[in-house]
């Protein structure tokens, strides 16, 4: 496991994935943007599709209609699908940062009495470091953070970060969005799928809404192959339950995760630090694979990964280990602890803390 988790930013994946659109083998894929779908209508057969586009209206006819337009979907509502949601009383503020020294590449994650604080590693621009700030933030306190000026704001959060990072010489513009659990009551219908934060939206303490997305678009390509493979019509309902009965585990799971883990903040600030600090280390250390999770959920602390292997009888054993020639079992551990003599610390990938 090389890392912990990988951060894109979205304008860029934007572009590739724009850029991919346009290639020759993409010819068959029609793009329509800027465009506006006022209207989503089951059919005897296809699910008709009333397009505005440009003050025109028109009408398109489909087999399966994928609905990803994001968790406040007004379509899912027009559909009359229902959902469950449960609000956490809190505001996700974000904004780009930009500390006084390099990142290097490293992602933060703060617990502090008032919920998490992430800050994510961004390409330099014009000159300066940049990192993404994820600031959840109780409702009442949201309104005076969006307002006051920029020296007032990275004042405050200094205060709470603290100097782990730097300093934060400046910031971008600010956004913030009310934090809550949404979960659509219905994802498939004949003809009709609902994906990404249309069908769950996450607290994004853990960061994993938008891997719990992808993972369900490749599960829904996967279904749909398969049954084309098969020659059944892509928006059978029971290719689509199959797809959803595949994804239900993995999306409560994920979901549960997410949940649980925010509402570790009630328990005091040493239980709740090392009560994570246990239940992780039981994750990776358990003999199964693991899902890739994104920056640890771990205060104030930075982990890099530390090899731990079997000592080879040979006298050069601590070169041939960070060689890689031999099998390493991956263990998170303080430097400068005392270890058993049968193990060998590999030092290029010693850990911080």
């Amino acid at each position: 496991m090389p890392a912990l988790g990988y951060v894109v930013e979205n304008h860029w994946l934007g572009q590739v994935l724009l850029e991919r659109l346009q290639q020759p083998d993409a010819a068959r894929i029609d793009y329509l943007c800027p465009a506006e779908v006022a209207e989503i209508r089951p059919g005897s057969e296809r699910m008709a599709v009333t397009l505005s586009r440009d003050g025109r209206v028109s009408h398109i006819g489909a087999d399966l209609v994928v609905m990803a337009d994001g968790g406040r979907s007004e379509l899912r509502e027009r559909l009359g699908i229902g959902y469950h949601y449960q609000t956490y009383d809190q505001h996700a503020l974000i904004a780009n940062v930009s500390p006084d020294r390099p990142h290097r590449g490293i992602a933060w994650e703060r617990f502090t009495d008032q919920g998490p604080m992430a800050l994510l590693p961004l390409g330099d621009q014009q000159g300066r470091h940049r990192c993404g700030l994820v600031w959840t933030v109780p409702d009442e306190a949201i309104d005076a953070l969006m307002t006051v000026d920029d020296a007032r704001f990275l004042q405050q959060l200094q205060q709470r970060f603290g100097y782990r990072a730097g300093r934060f010489v400046g910031v971008g513009e600010r956004h913030a969005y009310p934090l809550k659990l949404v979960l659509a009551e219905e994802q498939v219908r004949p003809g009709l799928v609902v994906l990404g934060n249309a069908a769950h939206a996450l607290h994004p303490i853990a960061g994993q809404g938008y891997n719990l997305a992808l993972r369900g678009l490749v599960a829904l390509a996967d279904h749909l192959i398969e049954a084309r493979r098969r020659t059944r019509p892509l928006g059978d309902l029971g290719v689509l339950q199959a797809y959803h009965d595949w994804m239900r585990r993995d999306q409560q799971r994920t979901i549960g995760f997410s949940d649980r883990t925010m509402k570790l903040f009630p328990v005091p600030i040493r239980c709740r630090r090392w009560g994570v600090i246990w239940g992780f280390s039981c994750w990776i250390s358990a003999p199964r694979p693991k899902p890739s999770l994104p920056a640890a959920p771990w205060g104030s602390t930075v982990l890099r990964r530390s090899c731990v292997q079997d000592r080879p009888e040979t006298s050069n054993a601590r070169k041939e280990c960070r060689s890689g020639r031999f099998r390493c079992r991956h263990r998170w551990r303080r430097p400068g602890r005392h270890h058993s003599r049968r193990n060998l610390e590999c030092r290029s990938l010693m850990p911080t803390w």
